[in-house]
């Protein structure tokens, strides 16, 4: 099945409700609010979830237009989070620079969880090469953009 993808672009900018539809077409665990086990429930659906690998042609096909969508870059690191650590770092890496630091247009803020997945991936140790230099580029553009947050990530490799 191919879903059309909303026109986002009325009156020049993005709409809140296509931002969102965008993001949504990922796949990620998702738990709900009042889940006194959060953490518990999260961690389960990640057993059997599908992998970034699996998805990688459909989300090479949806980056483009959701490129500028805080909400596609946390839908994309539910997706990520639920796949093993080799393919967040090599096929993460550049679909969330892509997604977050687009060539044109302004670095993405107020995302929710990509700090706090840069900081699992700088504290897993694996963190070398080209992920590295990925990583260093998104982590330096949101400390650019003002991201305390992204500043202590920076300090952490002082």
């Amino acid at each position: 099945m191919v879903l059309d993808l909303p026109d986002s672009h009325a009156r020049g900018r993005p709409s809140y409700s296509a931002a969102r539809a965008v993001g949504a077409l990922i796949p990620a665990p998702a738990p709900v609010s009042y889940d006194k086990e959060i953490n518990k429930t999260v961690e389960n659906a990640h057993e059997g979830w599908l992998t970034a690998s699996e998805l990688a042609a459909l989300v090479d096909r949806w980056l483009p237009s959701a490129i500028g969508s805080r909400h596609a870059v946390d839908d994309l690191i539910g997706l990520l989070r639920a796949s093993p650590l080799d393919e967040q770092l090599a096929l993460g890496l550049p679909w969330i620079r892509a997604l977050a630091v687009p060539q044109s247009g302004p670095v993405v803020r107020d995302v929710y969880l990509l700090v706090d997945w840069l900081r699992s991936l700088h504290e897993s140790g694996r963190l070398d090469g080209q992920a590295r230099r990925q990583y260093d580029v998104i982590v330096d553009s949101l400390a650019a953009a003002g991201s305390v947050s992204a500043r202590e990530l920076q300090q952490a490799d002082e």
